[in-house]
């Protein structure tokens, strides 16, 4: 068993235990979603995860669509959903987090090209951060993660915050 397909097992497993807590049958978030705007919401968030245009693609109003984006984001059915389409997207395009990670590694510290810049380097340094969860739950340490990573790219910190 590879990788990704154990990925894949083990968020429908987590899944699965999760909604049993709450009900008696499992819901299949293989499947599209009962609701047809909520299934809808969730096709059009896996093309460019932003939450607003994927409400207003979704046919929802595009009053308020940052809000209502938000608000669809937090409910478990299509967390849940997303959970599964990121799996199937990640085994039908061979792309790992492992990779993303690795390529990110790889320009952050400039092993793929010698002539990109220190925003290149930050900008991969950032979805490393994304990517492993930095961003999270504390954002404090960002500001001083970034001027050590500037001090060891050119020892310029280029404005960051003190």
């Amino acid at each position: 068993m590879n990788e990704k397909t154990m990925i894949k097992k083990e968020n429908i497993a987590a899944i699965g235990e999760a909604h049993r807590a709450n009900t008696e049958k499992p819901i299949d978030y293989t499947r599209p979603l009962s609701n047809a705007k909520y299934e809808r919401f969730c096709q059009e968030y896996m093309k460019d995860s932003n939450g607003a245009q994927a409400c207003i693609r979704a046919g929802y109003s595009g009053k308020g669509a940052n809000s209502k984006g938000t608000q669809l984001l937090a409910i478990i059915s299509i967390k849940n959903r997303l959970i599964v389409l990121r799996d199937k997207m990640a085994q039908e395009t061979g792309i790992s987090i492992k990779m993303v990670a690795e390529g990110f590694r790889k320009i952050a510290t400039g092993m793929l090209s010698k002539a990109l810049t220190n925003k290149h380097k930050l900008q991969a340094y950032e979805n490393l951060g994304k990517h492993t969860g930095f961003y999270k739950e504390d954002n404090k340490q960002k500001a001083e993660v970034l001027r050590d990573m500037f001090d060891r790219l050119d020892g310029q910190t280029r404005g960051l915050p003190q």
